[in-house]
């Protein structure tokens, strides 16, 4: 979240990748450090206990999500979870 905050204050298009149980806490937190419009792109698989690779190829997967929360960040707005 910090990362993704410092990038997004700097104009680097920035994204929160995370599962759907810390949606509403990272929005909390977005808030809160003044960026209410940070992109979340949500998953819908835990992340925890998982393997480099096989967090990798779900981020892979989730590519369309995440080009249309970054394209969403470059327009000044936040894509619908």
């Amino acid at each position: 979240m910090r990362d993704a905050s410092e990038l997004a204050r700097h104009g680097i298009p920035a994204v929160i990748l995370l599962p759907r149980g810390l949606a509403s806490l990272a929005r909390e937190q977005a808030e809160f450090l003044g960026l209410p419009d940070l992109p979340l792109a949500i998953l819908d698989r835990p992340l925890y206990g998982r393997s480099a690779a096989a967090l990798t190829a779900d981020a892979a997967a989730q590519g369309e999500l995440l080009r249309a929360a970054l394209s969403a960040e470059t327009a000044g707005r936040a894509p619908s979870p």
